[in-house]
């Protein structure tokens, strides 16, 4: 596909504050950070790295060469952007301690585009135009783009003053958030999505209508209907039945840990369980409404189904496609949902529920997938000899969720890095260039950035400076810890080590605890011990208590009660 994108190059100014500036006040910020920015920017590099051909129209000043280069680099054609000499357009960008934000953009160069250098663009061909109301002569680009015949995408923001004086009508698709869509429908503020579609398409009746919706349009779906049928999918045998118990104790855990990074009050992002469902169907009706729709044939050239059909597939998990198909009919139907969004291991699941809600209702719908997070071996991450690695703080302590993204592979820190953070990509292409040790500050950042956010800021600090300590013989008191109790001791005062190993859990079995040390694998304090009888005095605990190692990456302080 062949965009041209004529959209905004801004240099970002980024303030965080502690409280937005009011009126006849001065705050002093933070930090100040300079970033890349401009929404015809980010789409540009997005467009580019999703694998479109793109072209960018806009303009740039003599401060903007970077911004080019950015272009350049993810793939988009910079070659055809306008340079002034005038300074780039940049944004003022307050941010403050909760995460909100308020943006004065200043156009600068974007507002320096001519007839003559449209046309320059247009020369170059495209299957589709995209724009947004950042530069100038958008009325133009919209007239010119629907003459030449090219599709064309419009982001109406910033609001134009007077929307009327604009082609609109020559618009195939807008891509408006709840306020937009509301002025553009002439519709209160406030007004249900739904309503404002409904308007909107009675105003533009040829035109397709994205409105997002923020942390509202977030629907985060439980599996409580499926998890009594199990997933086939990435899977070489029958998963284990779970009991309706296990299943809503984890529907649970998943609730409080999807709040830590979703927000669900207020009426923001909805979390449903697709039990309320799935569970009341009736059999019959389900094979007349629903199964009529699906081929088994094509089912069978399903990746997750052709990798079982070997082993065997049970009838049990044949029907899972189906019934995720149908949750992505019902939540459009309850909730007007009509993205889904996914591992790239769910893809033919996303498909058949986007063609069920085709055949049914003879509406549309999308899915888009999320790559799985693979090492560099091909493997799923969070995966270890041990278990898995977990949200859970009472199943992998921020400790031990620390360690494991601390001692990532080299090859895989960037991927992470790019991924799972919210770091400025410049940033991060900077740390790509880092070699030998300065990798390892590279996995700290990333292992410090991940236990942030998914435990705090202060479960992040402890942890970093528990890994520290075991290093450098400092404070140990973040170190993650185990406490034994006087009955431990046998009646001379002393506890072998290899009770020691398993009371740490460092070692799952003794017969475990007896291999490791005669491998030369175990320490205390920093002396390896070989000694498979070897014991500890009680006096041996006091203070701080006694850093026991297994290997170079599991550890344990240990204290008596």
């Amino acid at each position: 596909m062949k965009i041209l994108n004529f959209g905004s190059l801004n240099i970002d100014n980024v303030y965080n504050v502690e409280e937005f500036v009011r009126p006849g006040e001065t705050v002093t910020a933070k930090s100040h950070t300079v970033f890349a920015g401009g929404k015809g920017l980010n789409q540009s590099i997005a467009a580019a790295r999703a694998g479109a051909e793109v072209i960018h129209g806009g303009a740039i000043g003599p401060d903007g060469g970077f911004l080019a280069s950015l272009l350049e680099e993810a793939g988009a054609d910079a070659g055809h952007l306008l340079r002034l000499d005038i300074p780039t357009g940049h944004t003022v960008i307050e941010v403050d301690a909760g995460g909100q934000n308020r943006i004065l953009v200043w156009g600068g160069a974007n507002r320096g585009l001519t007839h003559a250098y449209l046309e320059d663009v247009f020369a170059c061909g495209s299957d589709g135009v995209l724009l947004q109301n950042e530069t100038s002569l958008t009325d133009s680009i919209i007239r010119r783009a629907h003459g030449l015949g090219f599709r064309v995408v419009f982001n109406p923001s910033p609001f134009p003053v007077n929307p009327d004086a604009l082609p609109l009508d020559d618009v195939d698709m807008f891509i408006v958030n709840e306020s937009e869509a509301a002025l553009l429908a002439n519709a209160a503020p406030g007004t249900a999505p739904a309503t404002l579609l409904e308007h909107l398409h009675l105003r533009f009746p040829s035109a397709d209508l994205v409105v997002t919706a923020g942390e509202r349009g977030t629907i985060a779906l439980l599996g409580g209907g499926t998890g009594m049928i199990g997933d086939p999918s990435g899977r070489t045998d029958m998963r284990q039945m779970l009991t309706k118990e296990t299943i809503q104790h984890n529907i649970d855990c998943f609730k409080q840990q999807m709040s830590r990074f979703i927000d669900f009050s207020d009426g923001k992002a909805l979390m449903v369980n697709n039990a309320d469902w799935l569970m009341n169907l009736n059999y019959v009706e389900l094979l007349r409404e629903v199964g009529a729709h699906f081929s088994v044939n094509r089912m069978l050239t399903a990746e997750c189904y052709k990798q079982r059909m070997e082993r065997g597939l049970s009838f049990l998990e044949f029907n899972y496609m189906i019934m995720q198909s149908y949750d992505f009919y019902m939540l459009y139907q309850k909730y007007g949902c009509n993205m889904q969004f996914g591992g790239d291991d769910q893809w033919s699941n996303m498909l058949g529920g986007t063609e069920l809600i085709r055949r049914k209702l003879g509406k549309d719908a999308y899915a888009m997938t999320i790559t799985l997070l693979l090492n560099s071996e091909g493997k799923k991450m969070g995966k270890t000899q041990s278990g898995a690695v977990w949200l859970d703080p009472n199943k992998t302590s921020p400790f031990d969720f620390y360690q494991y993204w601390r001692n990532v592979d080299d090859a895989d820190v960037i991927k992470c890095m790019r991924l799972l953070t919210f770091l400025p990509l410049e940033e991060i292409d900077e740390m790509a260039k880092w070699e030998g040790s300065e990798l390892n500050k590279a996995k700290e950042i990333l292992a410090y950035q991940l236990t942030e956010l998914v435990h705090g800021e202060e479960e992040a600090k402890k942890a970093q400076e528990g890994a520290r300590a075991l290093f450098s013989g400092a404070d140990t008191s973040h170190m993650p810890t185990t406490e034994i109790s006087e009955e431990d001791f046998d009646e001379e005062g002393k506890i072998d080590l290899i009770t020691l190993l398993v009371k740490t859990e460092l070692v799952p079995s003794r017969s475990e605890g007896r291999r490791a040390i005669q491998q030369g694998g175990v320490s205390i304090d920093g002396e390896k011990l070989t000694d498979i009888y070897h014991t500890v005095e009680k006096d041996a605990f006091a203070g701080d208590g006694i850093v026991l190692k297994r290997g170079k990456k599991k550890f344990k302080k240990i204290c008596v009660k």
